[in-house]
Parts: structure tokens; C-alpha cells; sequence
């Protein structure tokens, strides 16, 4: 004969109730309908449905648009100039390569004012460079381009423009000095247009015996220019 304390006996007698012993609740939720348990399930699984949405959604709100969408691409990765790249300009005297053609009608001649950006390239390491920030007095910098007169020797007009501008407070060492070649580096070139040129005449195109900076002397080099404005002479 069954104790009436047993999870069967209380549950046949209706005195199954919370102060019904362990067993019996243990038996209880064991033997809880499918349906209830399928219901716990299903209403689990639309809530975790719920929070796969809304991080989905917020993952496509923050998650920033590509470049592509705005108009421009972004250049990953930069191809090294070889001799192929470079063509030889008799009138020049140099081997040069667009690297951007630039735009509109206007094109470099002798006797042009020009306002431009150059850097002196040497093994890959920026030697001399316009955008190399100049010394001023009063210990203030300043990086400006450089401005000349096409087919000038342009070291004498650096030297001029160090006395002539800002009132003169510009250190007359601390601006970049140009190469003689840059004086018709930029011939037939256009507004925005960018050139890459072979500097192998070190001694009259380049810095001579001397060399500068980390770059020895009567040593080829690569001039790079960009041109910023023109104004015809």
C-alpha cells in the first residue's frame, strides 16, 4: 500500500500543493503538458528572432558606407614607376612621366609665373620638398608652394623670394632649395597636372658635387611636380 506522502498518492488525493515534497515537485514539472513547454520554445525563439533583427539593423546603420558611394575611389595600393614609364623629351633634355595630365586649355610656357609643389626623391626618401614647413621669425613655420618664373634659374629666385616675402622673415636657410631643372621641369604642363622626371645630369640639372641633405653629391635623382596656378607672362 502506497504512503500517502508519495507524488502519486498526493497528486490522485489533490493534495499535491507547493508544500508537497521534493519528489513531487520534480515529478510535476516532468510532467508538465507538451504544449506548455512547446509554447516556453516557441516564445524563446521569437525573442531571439527579435534580437537577430535588431542587431542585424544596427550592424547595417553603424557599419561605415564604402568609398565607392560617395564618388571616389580610394587608390589601395601604388605602383612603382619603371624606365618603361618614362619617355625622353629632346627639347626638355630630360626623361619625364605624367602622372596626371592635369586640365584645361592653359599650358606651361617660358616666361609663365608659376606656382607649384616639387620633392627631390632620392632611394624613396624625400630629400627636398615644398611642403617641407619653412622658418620664420619669431620661431613660427610656415609651408607654402613654390612660386617662378619659367625658364629663370630658380635658386636666385628662391633666394629672392626668402628676402621678398612675409616683409621679409623668412630664414634665408629655411626654405627648400629647388634644383636648376625645375626651371623647365614644368614646361607643357597644365594646372593640377602632376610630372615624375629623371634627374640624370646631376651636375647641371641637380645639386652638383655638393649634393644636399642626405643625398650625395653628382648623385641621379627623381624630381616630382605639381602645378598649382599659371600666369601667363
Amino acid at each position: 500500500m502506497q504512503s500517502l506522502s508519495s507524488p502519486s498518492v498526493a497528486r490522485a488525493s489533490g493534495m499535491c500543493s507547493k508544500r508537497a515534497c521534493k519528489p513531487c515537485v520534480v515529478s510535476c514539472a516532468a510532467e508538465r503538458p507538451i504544449s506548455t513547454a512547446s509554447a516556453d520554445a516557441s516564445q524563446i525563439g521569437r525573442r531571439q528572432a527579435a534580437a537577430i533583427l535588431v542587431g542585424g539593423t544596427a550592424t547595417l546603420f553603424m557599419s561605415p558606407p564604402k568609398a565607392d558611394a560617395f564618388g571616389f575611389q580610394k587608390e589601395l595600393t601604388k605602383r612603382k614607376l619603371t624606365d618603361a614609364d618614362y619617355s625622353m623629351s629632346d627639347e626638355l633634355g630630360f626623361l619625364f612621366a605624367e602622372l596626371a595630365p592635369g586640365k584645361g586649355g592653359q599650358v606651361v610656357k617660358k616666361g609663365d609665373r608659376v606656382i607649384c609643389h616639387f620633392d627631390v626623391m632620392y632611394r624613396s626618401i624625400d630629400i627636398v620638398s615644398s611642403r617641407q614647413a619653412r622658418l620664420l621669425g619669431g620661431n613660427r613655420t610656415i609651408s607654402e608652394p613654390f612660386e617662378f618664373i619659367v625658364g629663370e634659374a630658380v635658386q636666385e629666385q628662391a633666394a629672392k623670394s626668402m628676402t621678398d616675402s612675409a616683409g621679409g622673415l623668412f630664414s634665408g636657410q629655411g626654405g627648400p632649395k629647388p634644383p636648376p631643372v625645375l626651371s623647365r621641369a614644368v614646361i607643357g604642363m597644365k594646372k593640377g597636372g602632376k610630372r615624375s622626371i629623371k634627374v640624370t645630369d646631376a651636375a647641371a640639372d641637380g645639386y652638383g658635387s655638393k649634393g644636399i641633405g642626405e643625398m650625395p653629391g653628382n648623385t641621379p635623382f627623381e624630381l616630382r611636380v605639381e602645378v598649382l596656378s599659371i600666369f601667363s607672362s
